[in-house]
Formats: structure tokens, sequence, C-alpha cells
């Protein structure tokens, strides 16, 4: 969306539009702006949603006194809207299988911003189950669902968070925050993603480590994979600014999604720091029932972080890019438990300490990126393929 000089146009007139209008109009004001800018995107996922948003927010309002048939509607309309949103993520893959050109699948079939509203509308219905949202319009509802700036692409805020931030008169703080985080966005997102890390990644030496990684150098395949995880980086985290100061130019404070994650010491804090509204619902709603379901920690990170994999993207690759990640933070977990029972051993707070942990978590997340770098040009043998190549500088198809 960003890319169409329509947002753009949209966000600034609307912004000056809220402001002039009543309080009480304003909600419903960027609610119907918001379908307005999405319907051309996608008219019939919008259409969908806002049968799904009034069927939500319906069965929502009328759960008070514990009636099990009306708690048992809300389970179904979760259960069908996961089910749609397994349908089609998996159903491009599926159609790849016979159709040659996948990208125009995928175009096709793929509603605009599923797995956004999906997860949204599962931590709504999941917390006014628990009894945590209070009474509210349905005005305030709609718009947090369809909301421009966070819709397509983030981050997944909270319903109470939404209300709670929100100021309703306008101040030049706000205005100043918002513009500055939109620009660091479209800087990090077209300056040095699409201008620098873009084209060094095209250059054919360094392309070469996918295009044909059996010639390729060790260290041209380590650019290769650097480069790549850099430009993601760069990207999510561009259009997460553009989102954050979008939100803040109509009063909405949206939480933040990254946090400085090339400086995580670890796995573990990496994953503090890297998604954190992603990570964050994983955590409160597949986690922790993990936990309780299964008593197993180890159980609980490998369906977290399949369901952050499947999240990307409903591929193999994906999948294993996740549970690569699991693997990682299930060993950093048990690795800090010896430490600290048969040796006493506590993290050293030592720049140098600090400085090697960084290191160390930066190359391991890095090597990751060896399946998403294939997801789609090859398979997710080629993801494991170039895996071993960074790790032992061959490429093990040619020795084989």
């Amino acid at each position: 969306m960003i890319t169409d000089l329509s947002y753009w146009l949209v966000l600034l007139g609307a912004a000056v539009v809220f402001w002039l209008i009543p309080d009480r109009f304003r909600v419903s004001f960027l609610g119907i702006v918001s379908v307005g800018l999405l319907l051309p995107a996608d008219w019939m996922a919008v259409v969908s949603l806002i049968v799904w948003t009034s069927a939500f927010y319906y069965c929502s309002r009328h759960l008070n006194g514990g009636d099990e048939s009306k708690r048992r509607i809300l389970s179904w309309l979760i259960w069908g809207l996961i089910a749609q949103l397994a349908f089609f993520k998996l159903r491009p893959a599926l159609l790849g299988q016979f159709i040659s050109d996948n990208e125009a699948v995928m175009s096709l079939v793929l509603p605009f911003g599923i797995s956004y509203f999906t997860f949204k509308l599962i931590h709504y219905a999941l917390e006014t189950r628990r009894g945590n949202i209070k009474q509210h319009d349905f005005s305030i509802f709609f718009l947090y669902i369809f909301f421009f700036p966070i819709y397509p692409a983030g981050p997944i805020e909270r319903f109470d968070a939404f209300i709670k931030n929100r100021s309703k008169t306008i101040n030049s703080a706000d205005i100043a925050d918002g513009l500055t985080r939109i620009a660091h966005g479209l800087i990090k997102k077209f300056v040095i993603a699409e201008g620098i890390i873009i084209p060094l990644m095209s250059a054919p030496l360094v392309a070469q480590a996918v295009n044909d990684p059996e010639l390729a150098s060790w260290m041209r395949t380590w650019m290769y994979v650097v480069l790549f995880f850099i430009y993601a980086y760069l990207d999510f985290s561009a259009y997460s600014d553009i989102a954050i100061g979008s939100s803040r130019l109509f009063g909405f404070r949206i939480m933040e999604n990254f946090n400085f994650p090339v400086l995580a010491s670890n796995i573990q804090v990496f994953w503090q720091r890297w998604h954190i509204s992603l990570s964050g619902w994983c955590r409160a709603y597949i986690y922790m029932p993990m936990i309780g379901l299964t008593r197993n920690p180890t159980h609980a990170v490998l369906a977290t972080m399949a369901t952050i994999g499947l999240w990307h993207g409903a591929t193999l690759n994906w999948l294993f890019w996740g549970l690569y990640h699991a693997v990682g933070i299930i060993f950093y977990g048990h690795f800090q438990r010896f430490m600290r029972k048969r040796y006493k051993y506590r993290p050293s707070k030592h720049p140098l300490a600090k400085g090697l942990g960084i290191a160390f978590t930066m190359v391991f997340v890095t090597g990751s990126y060896a399946f998403a770098a294939t997801d789609k040009s090859g398979t997710v043998l080629d993801g494991f393929y170039l895996l071993i190549k960074l790790l032992t500088g061959i490429y093990l198809p040619s020795v084989m």
C-alpha cells in the first residue's frame, strides 16, 4: 500500500478531516475511510471480513450469563476463521503443483492482510471469553480490525491497548513524532533496503549463492544470506515504522514491533525484540496453552515457533525456518540451566562477553535465512544444502 500515491493522499487528507470533525464522529469516519481505501485492493476479502467482524462482535456481546451454547458459537467462529486462514495459506502451495505461475496463484487466492486480521479476531474472541474486554461500541471494534495503517502488515495490536492508548485531542508532539517515524520508515525501505541492499543482492557474484550454489564461494554465500537477513529486517521494520507513525497522526499509539533485535545477546532475547507483536501473540495463545496442556516447555516452544514459521508462509521452508529457531531456543535454555546448576554460572555483563553473545546470535539467526532465501527458488532440501554450505563451505550435492 505504501507504494501507492492514494495511500499518502488518503492518510494526509483523513488526518486533517479527522481532527476537524467532532470527536463523536471520528472513529466512524476513520473506519469508513479505512474500508474505502482497502476495497480496491481486495473487495471480496473486505466484504468477507465485514461479515466476520459483525459476527464476532455480536457473539462477544452476548457472552454474559455463562450461556455455554453462545460460548460454543464463538468457538465455532474461531475454528472457522482458523480454517479459512489454513485454506488460503495452503491453497497456493497446492495449486502451485499444477499451475506453473505460482506467484499469480498467490495473488489470486490469498486475501489481503488475512494473517493479521485473523490473529486480531482470535485475540478479541479469547479475551472476551476471559472477561478481559469491557463493553464497547461496534464502531471502535470495526476500526480496530480495519484501521488502514496497520491492516496489511501489523503490528498485531491488542484491542484493549488500541482503545487505551488513544489520544482524543490533537497533540503537536504526536504529529511531529508520527511524521518523523514515517520518514525513518521511508528511508529504511526505499533508500537502504531497495536502493542499496537489493542491488548488492542482485550482483551476479553475490546472487550466485542461490542461482549456482555449487560454484559460489563460501564468503559469497555468507554475503548473500547476510544481505537477505538485513533486507528482511529493514523491509519489515520499515513497514512497522510507517504504520506506527501513520497511526500517531490520528492519536493512536500502536505498540512497537522491533527493538533493535540485531543487538540481542542470545536467541531468547532476540525473540523478545523481533516481531514483538507476533511473538507476544503466540506466547499468549500458543505457548501458554501448550504449557498448560503438556507441561513440557520443549513441546510448547516447538509449537510456537512452527506457528510463527507457517505464519510467514505455508511452506516447508518457512516451517523449518521456525523449527530452526525453536531448536536454538531450546538448546540455549538447556545450556543456561546446565551452566547455572553445574557451575553456578551467571551471564557476564562485560562488554566483550556481550559483544561475543551478539555476534554469535546474529550468526545463528542469519543461518536460518538459508531456508527463507530458497523458499521461492528451491525446496526445503535446497535450504538445508545452503545451510550446510554456510557451516562447512561444502555444497553437499556436488560431493555426493
